[in-house]
């Protein structure tokens, strides 16, 4: 598991942008499947084994169709929303995660995030944030303990 916090504050520029705004106002009130169809990884390797940038690549994907996701809302306003991916629920995910932990602290990787734009008006996209792992020692992880809808309090949802 790895967890990561991100911020996109009201004022936001990309929330100023007419077709972003509706795009992520969009993505916050859908169904799961709708988030599914939208929610999208870009991975890209700056810094590591050929064998490894052949199996991550630079290739979009659409998480929520790879993955087994749940999505927890906060009910506050201007709370969270939290994606939660079962890495596990995909043969290729655990294989290539087993894969990147065997390269870990030789490797630079960049994973951006945006929403899927499907029509002209929710073009271009727009990052909503990037990680860059720079050669992670994963002996420091810790397995974090109950499930994740457990660790939350009752201010929060889960999204249908």
């Amino acid at each position: 598991t790895m967890v990561i916090y991100a911020v996109l504050p009201e004022d936001a520029a990309e929330l100023k942008e007419p077709g972003f705004a509706k795009l992520w106002k969009d993505f916050l009130v859908g169904s799961d499947k709708h988030k599914n169809n939208r929610w999208k990884i870009i991975p890209s390797l700056f810094e590591g084994s050929r064998v490894l940038a052949r199996a991550v690549g630079q290739k979009p994907a659409l998480l929520g169709n790879k993955l087994t996701t749940t999505y927890v809302q906060s009910d506050a306003e201007g709370g969270f929303i939290e994606l939660d991916c079962d890495i596990n629920s995909s043969y290729a995910a655990s294989w290539l995660t087993a894969l990147v932990k065997g390269y870990a602290k030789q490797f630079v990787m960049d994973l951006g995030f945006t929403i899927q734009g499907n029509t002209e008006a929710e073009l271009p996209e727009k990052s909503l944030f990037t990680v860059r792992l720079t050669k992670p020692d994963l002996s420091y992880a810790r397995q974090l303990r109950g499930r994740p809808l457990e660790r939350r309090n009752k201010k929060t949802k889960r999204l249908n």
